[in-house]
């Protein structure tokens, strides 16, 4: 009886599949689009007075049909990691920096230390440090830059009896909320609107409502996830039920002794590190990956080196934190080529179009709205928000004065379409995720309920936005 009870409940298990193999089927549908959809292009020409290039509003033609043959798709893996080497070598770089770091240990005896403290104030300590992350990507439209502090937030939610999608949110989430109002954001509002012909940064007021209405969402939804979790580990989305017993925490492995005069200086050093990176951030412009995975690199040998590590000891913890994010490192390479076969089938141009010609036979409410909803899947094929300005705005614009809605309304859908979607879609999630070692089946289905609510209050913004007449024009 218990052995077909038992056989049972295996039948009753359903395996979500691998995200490979998720990745996988994308790159077959994105392949059978470019069979399906007509091929098209628009010309394009290059702004002297932005530098961007533009895309000609009219020119859309059809061309010949440039189906995408199963050889060239599989060749679009290897070559969409050769296009993303920029951001799996940002990832790699990250991930090896921290390795050297954690094999310190200098942060969890830190936590350790103060870990009681933390916990007592942890309602508050999460707020905080997500409306800082949010005032990077609002005021500076910094966002990859911030993924330097995942594996640090993560290891601080731990402490506070979380779990890694709260330290991933608490960084990266709050960042991109910010991003998306972008009351003073160059990347996605500033572009737009230079696009737009509007005074730069003009509509401020409006932005910063939104901001400030997304964040207050967000928050909530966070700390009611982490109040369950706190009450129930079990109900964590990150929570091992299969595991023969609970991961060590923290306080379990270190303690206040542990933290030692030398680890001490060592946390001084990492500190002091942290600091001359939050300044080459804000202070220097240093927005390059490769600036920030340069700095991090010297400064994680040097916290080592103040710890003690011998030179071996240095390097076996780069791999080590190499190989943690070497599966999301690929995942970019593989979600990029969904992209590389869309641009080579030709149809990214032919959406675009069929789009347009949806939103200027619209009334203006709808219009805002549609120019919302295209922007949020069309981040799909173009995560980049400055890249993906530049594309729909010549565009979006033209169609805003057909539809009568004001310019400052199209660049508000735009703005809301875009920053969501950047941790949404796998295309543009997987390098983050990477930092946080967290699948993406795991951060979907806990950030699908409040992308719906953002997604219901983003098309209430836009739509009460073209009522009013928000401008200046």
């Amino acid at each position: 009886m218990r052995k077909g009870e038992n056989t049972m409940k295996e039948k009753k298990q359903i395996r979500a599949p691998h995200v490979f193999v998720l990745i996988m089927i994308m790159i077959i549908c994105a392949t059978a689009l470019t069979y399906i959809l007509p091929a098209g292009t628009y010309n394009r020409y290059v702004d002297e007075t932005t530098g961007t290039t533009l895309v000609e509003d009219g020119s859309y033609q059809q061309i010949e049909q440039t189906p995408v043959d199963p050889f060239k798709m599989l060749q679009a893996i290897p070559n969409g990691l050769v296009d993303a080497t920029s951001i799996v070598s940002l990832v790699l770089m990250y991930g090896g920096a921290f390795g050297i770091i954690n094999s310190t240990r200098v942060i969890e005896c830190g936590i350790a230390s103060s870990i009681e403290k933390m916990r007592r104030f942890s309602v508050l300590i999460l707020p905080v440090i997500m409306i800082l992350f949010s005032l990077m990507g609002a005021m500076l439209g910094i966002s990859e830059s911030c993924y330097a502090f995942i594996p640090l937030c993560i290891m601080l939610a731990k402490a506070m009896d979380y779990d890694a999608i709260v330290g991933f949110a608490i960084v990266m989430l709050a960042n991109m909320i910010g991003f998306t109002a972008g009351p003073m954001n160059m990347y996605t509002t500033g572009i737009a609107q230079q696009i737009a012909e509007l005074p730069l940064f003009s509509g401020i007021g409006v932005r910063i409502a939104v901001y400030i209405l997304l964040m207050a969402i967000t928050i909530m939804y966070v700390l009611w996830y982490g109040a369950r979790i706190k009450k129930d580990p079990t109900r964590s989305l990150m929570y091992n039920a299969n595991a023969a017993e609970k991961e060590e925490t923290i306080e379990s492995k270190y303690s206040a002794a542990d933290f030692t005069p030398r680890k001490k200086l060592t946390m001084a050093a990492l500190l002091l590190g942290f600091c001359g990176l939050i300044f080459g951030i804000v202070g220097l412009g240093w927005w390059e990956g490769s600036t920030i995975g340069g700095y991090l690199l010297g400064m994680s040998i040097v916290v080592a080196a103040v710890d003690g590590k011998k030179p071996n000891e240095i390097a076996q913890g780069f791999v080590d934190g190499a190989k943690g994010v070497l599966m999301g490192a690929l995942m970019v390479g593989f979600a990029r080529a969904i992209i590389l076969i869309l641009t080579e089938g030709n149809v990214i141009d032919t959406v675009l179009f069929y789009a347009s010609q949806i939103i200027s036979r619209t009334s203006s409410s709808v219009a805002a709205a549609v120019i919302y909803v295209f922007t949020f899947f069309f981040n799909f094929l173009v995560p980049s928000g400055s890249g993906k300005a530049a594309i729909v705005m010549p565009l979006i614009v033209p169609m805003a004065d057909m539809a009568e809605i004001t310019r400052q309304t199209s660049v508000l859908a735009y703005q809301l379409g875009d920053g969501p979607t950047n941790l949404f879609w796998p295309t543009a999630a997987m390098a983050p995720l990477a930092m946080g070692n967290i699948p993406y089946s795991k951060w979907f289905k806990w950030y699908l309920p409040l992308t719906i609510v953002i997604f219901v209050v983003s098309i209430i913004i836009t739509v009460v936005c073209a009522q009013m007449g928000y401008g200046p024009f």
